[in-house]
């Protein structure tokens, strides 16, 4: 009776049942340990039936096959448009069916991509060392959290599209606009040509309806305050970077917040 009680109280004799994180598949694995250069058959084999699919990386393949989509902004936009009209309406976060929309959509972004092609992978090592579950559910939260925050929210890719999935359904459910800011896309050598007269996007902004267009000057100004989200703050090149970039149209009160502790990987 004493041992009932005490397990009662929480004080007793337990036997928890603990949940492994996931571990990439061992191809994968052995892949990166010569190249971070991932080809596709390797990111297809994350959302294929197997032992991949039950252990839920789909969205580690979404993060990785938009990221390999951006050679191509406009077929990146596209996609975009077609995963948020997906996810828009997908209010259970742990829902199977969610988990098959997503990987559904992977693999159908997978073949549009032309040729066989790669893309970069070394981040996987970082969201491995911090737990492939813990990094979804640090993501889930924090989306949460920035979809009541009354300031502007710019994520930005590639690296933080790993909780993308969560970003697009919390937005929806509050009716906030996500921006996402492309760093790669975004060259502040003003000597060249001023950024105020480019006429290619830095970017994309997803609306609570599902429609998803080019970022645009409008949409740094305002005057509500920025808050930037990047998966980690490292050495502060990319924070530089987008800073200079928000700063020639005038705005500077911004925030940067990272995701997860770059010390980890």
């Amino acid at each position: 009776m004493n041992e009932l009680f005490e397990r009662f109280l929480g004080r007793g004799k337990k036997n928890p049942v603990e949940v492994q994180d996931p571990i990439l598949p061992y191809p994968i694995r052995d892949h990166l340990r010569f190249s971070t250069e991932l080809p596709k058959e390797l990111v297809l084999s994350l959302v294929r039936n197997g032992p991949s699919e039950r252990e839920g990386f789909e969205n580690t393949a979404l993060y990785l096959v938009l990221k390999a989509s951006a050679n191509d902004p406009e077929l990146e936009k596209a996609l975009l448009h077609e995963l948020s009209d997906i996810l828009k309406s997908d209010s259970d976060d742990t829902s199977t069916e969610h988990a098959r929309r997503v990987r559904t959509f992977v693999e159908s972004a997978i073949a549009r991509i032309p040729g066989d092609w790669t893309v970069d992978a070394r981040n996987l090592g970082r969201i491995s060392r911090h737990g492939f579950r813990l990094t979804d559910e640090r993501y889930r939260a924090h989306a949460s959290i920035l979809a009541q925050d009354p300031r502007d929210v710019f994520i930005l890719g590639h690296a933080t599209f790993i909780g993308l999935a969560s970003f697009i359904r919390a937005f929806a459910k509050t009716g906030k606009r996500l921006h996402i800011v492309i760093p790669a896309f975004v060259d502040t050598d003003q000597d060249v040509v001023p950024l105020q007269t480019r006429n290619h996007t830095a970017g994309y902004v997803l609306d609570p309806d599902g429609s998803v267009r080019d970022l645009r000057a409008d949409d740094l100004r305002g005057s509500a305050g920025k808050v930037v989200i990047d998966d980690a703050r490292r050495t502060g090149k990319t924070e530089g970077l987008v800073r200079t970039y928000f700063e020639a149209f005038g705005v500077h009160d911004m925030s940067f917040e990272p995701m997860l502790d770059a010390s980890l990987g």
